[in-house]
Order: structure tokens, then sequence, then C-alpha cells
């Protein structure tokens, strides 16, 4: 078996910088497979250990996987809040539908649809979502009895 070798490269973007020309910036200069988005402008973001070369693996045994995304816990100093998201569908991309906070996306699909629409200041996530699922399938792992599961 071949290995998977994740190469992960971290850009900090400001609040008041356009994402969408940013990302394509960084999904131009990028020589991986695909592209990790963490949204983390709201809350902090902790990924488990070996979350991102599982996503990977997910995604490469699902080359018609155009996004992947995933159920997330929320912390505070006492308590953990699972949150559960919806199934992706057609038609269920809505520009208030949850898809959690790490999105794993396939490079050529994005440059298939020639990436993120410059003029999407604050909502070049729904674009995408709603671009790529006329392309690709979404996956989307979920959280059941503490074991991570994908369909």
């Amino acid at each position: 078996m071949n290995a998977i070798t994740t190469t992960i490269k971290i850009s900090q973007i400001e609040s008041d910088s356009n994402y969408a020309d940013l990302f394509n910036q960084e999904v131009a200069n990028s020589e991986s497979d695909f592209i990790c988005i963490i949204d983390d402008k709201n809350t902090k973001v902790e990924l488990k250990d070996s979350c991102l070369d599982l996503m990977q693996m997910a995604m490469h045994n699902n080359p018609l996987a155009g996004m992947l995304y995933a159920d997330y816990e929320i912390k505070d100093d006492t308590n953990i809040c699972e949150i559960h998201l919806l199934k992706h569908h057609i038609g269920r991309v809505r520009d208030n539908q949850d898809y959690g906070k790490v999105f794993l996306f396939r490079k050529s699909y994005l440059n298939q649809i020639n990436g993120f629409i410059k003029k999407f200041k604050h909502n070049f996530l729904y674009d995408i979502r709603l671009r790529l699922s006329e392309i690709s399938e979404f996956m989307y792992w979920y959280i059941k009895s503490d074991i991570s599961k994908s369909y």
C-alpha cells in the first residue's frame, strides 16, 4: 500500500481581506491535490490528531467527492456539545446551512469551476459549495456513538 503524504500550508487572512481573492491565490500556488479551509472567524478550531490524514485518505478513496465536511464539537470549560450536521443532497445548499468549520476541497474541482468568485467578499463559501454541488459529490463525515463514519 502506498503511503499518502500530507502537506499543509498555513496562511493567515486578515478579517478585512477579500477572502475569495486570497483563496484563489493560495489554490494557484498550491501543489497539493486538496485544499483545506478552516473557518475559525467566530470559534477557535482544534483538529484532533490525524484528522487531516483521515480526511485526505477519505478523499483519495472517493474520487467523485469535491468537498468533505464533518460534524464537530464545541467545548467550553465544563461541557462538550456535539453539532450534528445535515447530509447534503441536491437542493440543500442554502446560505444559512451549517456545513461545519473544516472543509477539504479537491483542487481539480476548484480549478474546473474557476475557483472562488472575487466579487463575493462574505458569501464565498456559499458560492463555492453551490457551484461544486453541480459537478461533484459532497462527502459528509458524521459522529455516531463516538465513531466517525462517512457516507
